[in-house]
């Protein structure tokens, strides 16, 4: 195994179909007939723009264009069916080699995670829905916790940071199920929001960003995929890419950032997610992963990692 240290470097279609077979079945030579057809898609992919909003965007080019023959797709359907067939995971991307296996290169696609952020505190109405401090709401006489930043971890973490700073809170997601069209087999995207915008908002297409995708390792045969070593190979693959997405957002003295046209300086912390950790059974793997690690330097701190947690209530 190589871990690659190697720079980001940028990325388009252009380039495209010479070395992405290293990570993905072989595509077949197919291209955009055009730049305004690449453009497009372009903004579709990079905005997350529905098939409604794709389809309107090109009735109003057809109708305002003048030009006997249009460049673009039929409908949005078309573009992303030529997408699929070309297996590109995402068209303005750098891209960052993780790891070589099985004499494979691995390669992390991804947008600069504070351009992202950047991207989304840039749309027109967000200083409106956005909350730089907690707010203790209540319903009914109860304590609410119908946003982020009205729990009491926001509270106290809040409390926590140099005077002057703020908390940004910021949400990582996946659903493999969406990559149907952007080569599901071969990628694992990752998607960014921010808590600090209210759920009504954020919930909104175009609060959320595309962060990245994550490569997807291949085993050599079924006895290599049972393998804890393998195993133990995907872990790490997807922890090295997650250090290189988010490592910009840890600088020691925090990030500056712009809220209607105002500049703001921010600590993002480290927030559990309830139901990927509890429900959904991650914490277990997580106090293993912790455990697995303490062993090899202190075996008395997995001790006092058992006591802790059997104080739990």
């Amino acid at each position: 195994m190589e871990l690659s240290n190697s720079e980001p470097e940028n990325y388009s279609f252009n380039n495209y179909a010479s070395d992405y077979n290293n990570i993905c079945e072989e595509a077949e030579p197919i291209e955009f007939p055009n730049n305004a057809y690449a453009d497009l898609m372009a903004l579709v992919t990079n905005y997350n723009l529905s098939n409604e909003a794709t389809n309107a965007v090109i009735r109003f080019f057809n109708e305002h264009s003048n030009l006997p023959l249009s460049p673009l797709p039929k409908n949005a359907k078309k573009g992303r069916e030529l997408m699929e067939k070309m297996k590109i995971p995402t068209l303005t991307s750098k891209k960052h080699k993780i790891l070589t296996h099985n004499n494979i290169d691995y390669y992390l696609f991804y947008h600069p995670v504070l351009n992202c952020i950047k991207n989304i505190l840039s749309i027109s109405d967000i200083s409106q829905n956005f909350t730089l401090r907690f707010e203790n709401f209540k319903y009914k006489g109860e304590k609410a916790y119908s946003e982020q930043y009205t729990g009491n971890w926001w509270k106290n973490t809040e409390a926590s940071l140099p005077h002057g700073s703020n908390l940004l809170s910021i949400i990582l997601y996946s659903d493999a199920t969406t990559t149907d069209t952007l080569g599901k087999s071969s990628l694992h995207p990752i998607y960014i929001s921010i808590g600090n915008i209210s759920t009504k908002r954020r919930n909104k297409s175009d609060a959320k960003q595309l962060l990245g995708y994550l490569p997807i390792l291949k085993a050599k045969d079924k006895s290599e995929k049972k393998s804890k070593d393998f195993k133990k190979l995907v872990r790490l693959t997807f922890h090295n890419s997650m250090k290189f997405l988010l490592d910009p957002l840890f600088a020691e003295k925090g990030i500056d950032l712009e809220v209607d046209n105002k500049t703001f300086w921010f600590f993002p912390p480290t927030v559990p997610d309830r139901m990927h950790h509890l429900d959904l059974g991650l914490f277990h793997y997580q106090i293993e992963f912790t455990q697995a690690l303490l062993q090899k330097q202190d075996s008395s701190l997995v001790n006092k990692i058992d006591n802790r947690l059997s104080k739990i209530p």
